[in-house]
């Protein structure tokens, strides 16, 4: 009877063929992890347009400067303008006293801005908080097609879907 004798320690093909496992692993995991982030990316996105908006709404209501406020959405450069309005709207930004810049990740783009009568700013009504310029605006992640609206409504509830 032949008794067959192994050696401790590892083939060459059982070292290569655990290193071809762990590369596949790493790499679905990270492709998901991507994925997660431009997730993430996007809603941190929404909530941020939700906030600004919020935050035009609360200055007009509250009186602040005795002014409406308002946010452009600038879809070339891929920000939102907080303004205080001086009775002509955002224009060209030059006319405005008080702006504060925000910018939206670089995996989301501004698609769509469908207000009512055009344009593409949001101007709420001091002291009521209302507007109207509502409509949507469609934010999205080009990669992996997800979007996200903001809605806001003449009354001036704002809204994520």
């Amino acid at each position: 009877m032949k008794i067959f004798y192994k050696e401790n320690g590892l083939t060459l093909i059982e070292i290569i063929l655990s290193l071809t496992i762990l590369a596949i692993l790493t790499s679905m995991s990270f492709v998901w992890f991507l994925d997660y982030y431009r997730q993430t990316e996007l809603d941190s996105s929404a909530k941020l347009i939700v906030n600004i908006l919020r935050k035009a709404q609360s200055n007009s209501t509250s009186g602040k400067d005795s002014k409406n406020w308002g946010v452009y959405f600038d879809n070339t450069n891929n920000k939102l303008i907080l303004f205080r309005d001086e009775g002509s709207g955002y224009g060209d930004g030059s006319s405005i006293a008080i702006k504060e810049e925000n910018y939206l990740s670089s995996f989301v783009t501004i698609v769509s801005i469908s207000l009512n009568g055009g344009g593409k700013e949001i101007i709420f009504d001091s002291p009521r908080g209302e507007t109207s310029q509502y409509g949507t605006i469609e934010i999205k992640d080009p990669k992996n097609n997800n979007s996200r609206n903001i809605a806001v409504t003449q009354l001036g509830l704002i809204s994520s879907q």
